[in-house]
């Protein structure tokens, strides 16, 4: 954890626990990593994620998130364009202004576009990172602002390893 970070508007102190039904905002200038049951995230500044009473949706209103979920729980993560069915996956996510980045880093997953159809597919290592408007179209691009090393740290923090070399060759 570095900056501001507040867990249901308390500021967040190194080993408190993220209890799920929880909305974790982190300030400018900071980041927190944490962990909700076997799931890891790293939140980047200026995010507000809101999680559902079970763990089982996350909510990206602002902000950035890179996620790690177990495999055999299925998860949605929302963000203001689009929803993410989540299969034991790596993801992140980046909310901007008029749109969305998504990159299913590893994984599978059902993405539905708000007014878009529904795209079912896995990847092996950041096959199809996209940006999302908010008319339901989807637009690929490259991989943006996340790595490969904070995916084998975000594993590493419940006792998995990412399932592909790091560093990454092809």
């Amino acid at each position: 954890m570095r900056g501001t970070v507040l867990v249901n508007g308390e500021q967040a102190r190194v080993g408190m626990i993220v209890p799920p039904g929880a909305t974790v905002v982190v300030g400018g200038d900071s980041e927190a990593a944490y962990t909700i049951a076997e799931d890891a995230f790293l939140q980047r500044a200026g995010s507000q994620i809101q999680i559902n009473a079970a763990a089982t949706v996350f909510r990206v209103i602002t902000g950035a998130l890179l996620s790690v979920f177990r495999p055999g729980t299925p998860k949605t993560v929302r963000m203001p364009v689009a929803t993410a069915g989540i299969r034991g996956t790596g993801c992140y996510v980046e909310v901007g202004v008029a749109r969305t980045y998504f990159c299913l880093c590893y994984g599978a997953v059902d993405l539905t576009p708000d007014g878009g159809r529904t795209r079912s597919y896995s990847t092996q290592h950041h096959d199809s990172p996209s940006w999302i408007d908010s008319v339901g179209g989807v637009e690929s691009t490259g991989m943006l602002s996340h790595e490969d090393t904070e995916l084998a740290a975000l594993e590493g923090l419940v006792g998995r390893k990412v399932p592909f070399p790091v560093p990454y060759t092809r």
